[in-house]
Order: structure tokens, then C-alpha cells, then sequence
């Protein structure tokens, strides 16, 4: 099988349910990492700096571009909002992107007030 093969069959279609998921992933990531530096764990901020720069590349910046804009998305025309079926994908998009923030938010809100009641 070729590797162009593999890629179609690995095509994956963003939803409303790999946006959530997106969003648990970056709250869990942001959050604990957030927990774990704030101990003290860098000795200088260049290092801090540079583990927060590979937490936002893997919790933000990937599950964004795969999970809720998707890969293959196509550009909209200037005229979108005159296209009813261009602006049908927008809502769409929007309505992932929005899926996304609440389920991190929500996430991140529960393991705050676990990390507060746990002292």
C-alpha cells in the first residue's frame, strides 16, 4: 500500500465531537503543565519559556489544526456571506471552534476547583 493510499484512508473530517475531545486534551495538557511549572520546575525563564512554546504546539496549536479547522480546509471566497453553503461551513467551523473553547474551559474549571479542594 502506498503512502498516498495511507493518507486518504487517514483522512480525518473535523466534527463537533473531535472538537471536544480537542478540548479536553488542551485543558488536561495546559492545566497540569501549568500545575507542574509552577513549582519551580525551570531554573531560568528561557527554559520555561521554550516548554511553554512545545505545551502550546502540542495542546493548542495541533489539536486546532487537525481536530477542529481541519487539515484540508478550504479558503472562503470574499463573498462568503452572500454564499449560503459557504456560510453554512462557517457556522460549522465557528460552532467547532466554540465547542473546543468551552469543553477546555470547562475541563480547566474542573481541575482547578479538584486542585482547590485537594489543597
Amino acid at each position: 500500500m502506498s503512502a498516498i493510499h495511507r493518507r486518504e484512508e487517514m483522512n480525518n473530517q473535523p466534527s463537533n465531537r473531535t472538537a471536544a475531545l480537542a478540548g479536553i486534551w488542551t485543558g488536561l495538557g495546559v492545566l497540569l503543565f501549568a500545575a507542574w511549572s509552577g513549582e519551580g520546575a525551570f531554573s531560568s525563564g528561557l527554559a520555561e519559556n521554550a516548554a511553554w512554546l512545545g505545551v502550546a504546539a502540542v495542546f493548542i496549536f495541533l489539536p486546532a489544526v487537525y481536530f477542529v479547522v481541519g487539515r484540508d480546509g478550504a479558503r472562503f471566497s470574499r463573498n462568503w456571506v452572500n454564499n449560503p453553503a459557504e456560510r453554512a461551513k462557517y457556522m460549522a467551523l465557528m460552532t467547532r471552534v466554540a465547542v473546543w473553547i468551552a469543553t477546555a474551559g470547562v475541563v480547566g474549571g474542573l481541575l482547578l476547583a479538584a486542585q482547590k479542594n485537594l489543597g
